[in-house]
């Protein structure tokens, strides 16, 4: 919950999604106490959301921000002796 929380808090993403994502959540979560069909509904729920945040990442890969800080170095290690 606190992953949605932060994503829905930052207002990048579509609110939808995550509140379908939460929603089905709850009864994977509570598993053991809830019967077959609420965890069935739930993860068909959890898959609608994961679904639909997937498809608009996808639509919108190529203007996506990333952090603005340059490239990491890859230096090669040297040996020792």
């Amino acid at each position: 919950m606190a992953f949605v929380a932060s994503l829905l808090l930052s207002r990048e993403v579509p609110a939808v999604p995550l509140v379908l994502y939460a929603v089905g959540a709850v009864p994977v979560a509570l598993r053991a106490s809830v019967p077959e069909i609420a965890l069935d509904l739930g993860l068909v729920t959890m898959a609608v959301g994961i679904a639909a945040l997937s498809a608009w990442m996808y639509s919108r890969s190529a203007v996506l921000r990333t952090w603005d800080a340059p490239p990491a170095r890859i230096v090669p290690a040297r040996a020792t002796a």
